[in-house]
């Protein structure tokens, strides 16, 4: 009885400790292994309170400063495999060392397409294309663990396409994936992106579909920059044996100025990022609200040539590929530029404007109001 009375008291002072050092911790942390900010602390109010918000926040906040939160995690995953189960944070465990996310059950695309749509008809002189890449979880269903849902992707890909204004150009890259990944790793492992092969293989559909010259991969120059990515799927599972991804890179075909935000490259791409954990943001650099890209001796069927494109995290290793295409592009990032893209095709001189949203973001990501 005693020993028990004593392991009790042990674990309660263990538990206070780290409620302590929980409250106690900075407020400002970053969660780098997730690339994002950890929760604010919660904000007492009555309807907070009554609605269950302040509970979930205040969880949220205790559990993002919680002590040794990534080895806990990891260890967790560890557990989990140990007991051979198959999916650990809503990231199912599939073969060949691939993490691929549960999709979720109910999905809207509705907003995305009304957006769409809106801005195609307020702008009926400037051509239309609409890309809506699908997730590793349909390209690459084979590898799911026997039983797990795979989702609906295929059929929302359709019905998005069918939804469309009859004016505006669907790429079909889902059968471009489908075909490249018999080839290529068109997704990384440990990321929800695809690869710069899975863009290329998006960006040759596109080509082929708008009238272009079908590039080869060998017009391009392919290099590896890292050989250590670690992605978001692998911060979700943090298990300590995941296999780093390689990331490769398209040098872009001609020679460009790209304006960031504040400062002005002749890359699309920032080195820097390959020595910290976000790796990904090596393309475009990370996140600005509008980048303007320009060929600097434009090349003759890219002359009078100004593309909008309006996207996700997805077009950022797919840009590179359409800088031989167009003297100009904008990119805009609508949940941070807060302008309109209307505005922007009337004020450029906008000839073309490609949407771009995966199909895992397209129903709820933040910008998809600002569309138009």
């Amino acid at each position: 009885m005693r020993a028990k009375k004593v392991m009790l008291i042990a674990i309660a002072v263990l538990v206070a400790a780290c409620a302590i050092m929980t409250l106690f911790a900075p407020k400002d942390v970053f969660l780098d292994k997730e690339n994002r900010p950890a929760s604010s602390a919660p904000v007492f109010s009555f309807n907070t309170l009554f609605e269950g918000k302040l509970t979930e926040d205040t969880e949220d906040y205790l559990v993002d400063r919680f002590p040794g939160r990534e080895d806990l995690m990891s260890l967790y995953a560890l557990i989990n495999k140990a007991m051979g189960k198959n999916k650990v944070n809503g990231v199912y465990l599939c073969g060949d060392g691939y993490y691929i996310e549960e999709p979720a059950k109910d999905k809207n695309y509705s907003k995305l397409v009304n957006a769409v749509n809106e801005l195609k008809g307020k702008n009926p002189s400037v051509r239309f294309m609409m890309m809506t890449p699908p997730t590793a979880v349909s390209v690459l269903s084979d590898k799911l663990p026997y039983g797990a849902y795979g989702g609906s992707q295929r059929e929302d890909y359709n019905n998005i396409r069918n939804s469309l204004d009859p004016d505006i150009d669907f790429i079909d890259c889902l059968s471009a994936l489908d075909e490249a990944a018999t080839k290529w790793q068109v997704f990384y492992r440990t990321d929800h992106h695809w690869t710069t092969y899975g863009a290329f293989a998006a960006y040759s559909e596109l080509c082929r579909e708008e009238g272009f010259k079908v590039p080869d991969i060998k017009d391009y120059k392919i290099e590896e920059v890292s050989d250590s990515f670690l992605g978001t799927v692998d911060a979700k599972v943090s298990d300590p044996f995941a296999v780093p991804d390689k990331i490769y890179a398209a040098k872009e075909p001609v020679s460009v100025t790209v304006e960031y935000q504040g400062h002005t490259e002749s890359s699309l791409y920032n080195a820097e990022y390959l020595s910290q954990r976000d790796k990904y943001s090596y393309f475009l650099d990370n996140i600005n609200d509008r980048i303007t890209i320009t060929q600097n001796d434009p090349l003759p069927d890219a002359k009078g040539k100004t593309l909008l494109v309006i996207k996700d995290s997805y077009a950022n290793c797919f840009v590179p590929f359409l800088t031989e295409n167009y003297e100009k592009i904008i990119v805009l990032d609508t949940r941070y530029y807060m302008y309109g893209a209307s505005s922007v095709i009337e004020q450029e001189g906008v000839t073309d404007c490609l949407i771009l949203y995966n199909l895992n973001t397209a129903d709820k990501d933040a910008g998809l109001a600002g569309i138009y």
